[in-house]
């Protein structure tokens, strides 16, 4: 794996617990309403909660892992990314909502899953999408690309070699065609 590569997951898996914890406390906010407006301070639901909270970022970075958002990092549509946060973090909730029906040592609000849930769709699917356009732009003016080289001959060459460079956003700079069959210097 490339260090870039590297990078780019350890990039996502940081904002993504940064941006789950963000969420998580969010939604412990709506359920008790912030302390400077309330002025009540409930610490000893706060310390209960963020033993909650450290078990549900991590087990949610679990299922963005088994849902492969740290493997496919290369040419994602932003609509599809978009679409697989949503469906990690809510598969995530349930797993998380069902735990806590589960294990009554485990107490938490719905509300507060449920506003959970709401943000981190909304703030990791954003970031995500703000990536997605940056590694495109970046692409565009030739950082960060790989290079290949293209073997083949015909019209499957041509147009793959017309592909890569019509879209520079992918990522890819052609080194050099080669043929399969090169042609000898008597033919």
């Amino acid at each position: 794996m490339k260090k870039r590569s590297i990078l780019l997951i350890s990039v996502l898996v940081a904002s993504d617990i940064v941006l789950l914890a963000v969420s998580f406390i969010f939604g412990y906010y709506v359920k008790y309403g912030p302390p400077w407006i309330t002025g009540v301070f409930p610490l000893f639901l706060l310390q209960r909660y963020s033993r909650n909270l450290l078990f549900a970022v991590f087990a949610t970075i679990a299922v963005f892992n088994f849902f492969s958002l740290y493997s496919k990092t290369q040419n994602r549509d932003a609509v599809d990314e978009a679409a697989s946060v949503a469906g990690a973090v809510t598969v995530s909730s349930l797993i998380f909502l069902v735990i806590s029906l589960i294990y009554r040592e485990i107490i938490i609000s719905r509300r507060v899953i449920f506003a959970a849930l709401a943000l981190s769709i909304l703030l990791i699917a954003a970031f995500r999408i703000v990536v997605i356009y940056l590694r495109k732009w970046l692409y565009k003016r030739g950082v960060g690309v790989s290079r290949v080289l293209i073997v083949g001959d015909g019209d499957q060459k041509i147009s793959l070699t017309n592909k890569i460079l019509a879209h520079p956003e992918m990522g890819l700079r052609i080194v050099a065609p080669m043929d399969v069959y090169p042609q000898s210097a008597g033919d």
